[in-house]
């Protein structure tokens, strides 16, 4: 019904040509290809996962539902049949501690000063003159990322400052058109790192507005 709502077709419209016409799958159908899609992540937990539990010929579990249809774990069993993936062996999950993560040393305090709600005409003498007063001494790397959604571009750039305000970097990268703002900003985040590790300088302070 909604498809039909959306392309103004009549109600008597068949759904089948329309799914087809529309370039949609019909409904079940996509429903056993989540079923699918969700065994496949979930089997490497095996037993840790309850609901892989179900996935057996135990007749406890293929009670038909009277209006939500096969349960889940028949409708695997059998999709699993039909479609040869039983036998798929995946790959044993890996998990990573966040103990091993360091904590990361952020400073939040200019968030404090400035507010990019109060449209500070001020806001950007008072960012620089906190970095300059705290940050004096360090390599700074100012880095920005924009998209320009009528004009469909996008890009960011970063710089690199010495001590006394002198340039030593700089660097200008023009991203695809379908990345966002913020993936823009952290992709150029991420070039700044690398050449900090290429250069292997300790003490550099980033700085993003």
């Amino acid at each position: 019904m909604a498809l039909k709502i959306i392309t103004g077709t009549r109600k008597s419209t068949s759904v089948v040509l329309l799914n087809a016409e529309c370039g949609m799958i019909e409904l079940g159908q996509q429903r056993q290809i989540n079923q699918l899609k969700y065994r496949a992540r979930t089997l490497s937990m095996g037993p840790h996962l309850p609901i892989n539990l179900s996935v057996t010929e135990d007749p406890a579990y293929q009670k038909r539902k009277k209006k939500s249809g096969l349960p889940y774990a028949q409708n695997v069993l059998e999709l699993g049949k039909y479609y040869e993936t039983i036998d798929i062996k995946t790959q044993e999950p890996t998990y990573f501690s966040l103990r091993n993560l360091s904590k990361p040393n952020i400073d939040l305090h200019l968030t404090t000063l400035i507010k990019k709600s109060d449209n500070d005409p001020n806001s950007g003498s008072i960012a620089q003159n906190y970095v300059t007063d705290k940050y004096g001494a360090y390599t700074q790397i100012f880095t920005d990322g924009s998209k320009n959604e009528e004009l469909e571009i996008a890009g960011a750039a970063f710089v690199v400052y010495q001590p006394k305000n002198v340039i030593i970097h700089q660097c200008k990268v023009k991203y695809n058109k379908e990345l966002s703002m913020f993936a823009c900003e952290l992709a150029l985040i991420n070039s700044a790192i690398k050449w900090l590790n290429e250069l292997k300088l300790t003490n550099a302070q980033t700085t993003r507005y």
